[in-house]
């Protein structure tokens, strides 16, 4: 009896862990809902005149369901006592930003897959996919620079300041892997340092949530620690992933 009693309780806490997980995934959804709608929409107002771009475009956003970067935003504007609808046109630069950086990154890791789908490389080519990735940040760093009235200038540098960093961080990381490849030798600590760098960006989404909210520096530090933690977590949970998508795995291997 005292087995079974056990595996109940071992039942209910994984069913009150997969409604939590539930919870979370409908309020990071609400969360960035308005902030990727628009960012789609400036995405899709370029018309290029070359076809196979405008399809790109389409063929991404299609997809472009990226809830963590934005809602990790906006929840740490709202726990400094910031107002979170203030955030909404930070949280589309930081998606436009952070799809250019992902596009890029396939490019770089020859990634032909993800999330059972491929990427714009296998589907349009490397040219292409560059181009967009491009256009993203291109487009990312316009719409921040005409955010800039809206802010004091201390919050202006400082939000300057941590996109400038940890999207730097994130670029060496990404060489750091990239000249590592076919090196079996890698060690445990040196990969630890690697994955901890690419976490960069979340961190910066969470420091600059705070900022935008107001926070004092310590507060804004503690989230900042907080969104890179959050981001090794999830780069570790991706890398699972691919193990499960033989066509990303054996593309891993060889790659």
């Amino acid at each position: 009896m005292k087995h079974v009693s056990t595996g109940e309780s071992e039942k209910a806490r994984a069913d009150k862990r997969a409604k939590m997980i539930e919870q979370v995934q409908v309020f990071l959804e609400e969360r960035s809902r308005e902030a990727l709608e628009i960012a789609k929409k400036k995405i899709l107002k370029e018309k290029m005149e070359c076809k196979e771009i405008n399809d790109a475009f389409r063929y991404y956003i299609e997809d472009w369901k990226d809830v963590i970067h934005p809602g990790l935003l906006s929840i740490a504007c709202e726990a400094v006592g910031g107002e979170v609808e203030k955030a909404v046109p930070m949280q589309v630069v930081m998606l436009l930003l952070t799809a250019g950086a992902d596009i890029h990154d396939d490019i770089i890791d020859e990634s032909k897959t993800k999330y059972g789908k491929p990427t714009v490389l296998a589907r349009f080519g490397k040219d292409t996919a560059l181009l967009v990735g491009d256009a993203f940040l291109m487009k990312a760093l316009v719409l921040l620079h005409e955010l800039e009235n809206q802010f004091p200038t201390e919050k202006t540098n400082a939000i300057w300041n941590t996109i400038d960093s940890r999207f730097f961080e994130l670029g060496n990381a990404e060489a750091l892997e990239a000249y590592s490849k076919g090196n079996i030798d890698i060690s445990p600590e040196e990969y630890w340092r690697i994955l901890r760098m690419k976490a960069s960006t979340f961190e910066a989404h969470a420091r600059i949530g705070a900022i935008l909210g107001g926070g004092e520096q310590n507060i804004v530090d503690l989230l900042a620690n907080y969104g890179r933690t959050l981001g090794i977590l999830l780069s570790i949970r991706e890398d699972f992933i691919d193990v499960f998508e033989p066509t990303e795995l054996q593309n891993r291997m060889k790659k």
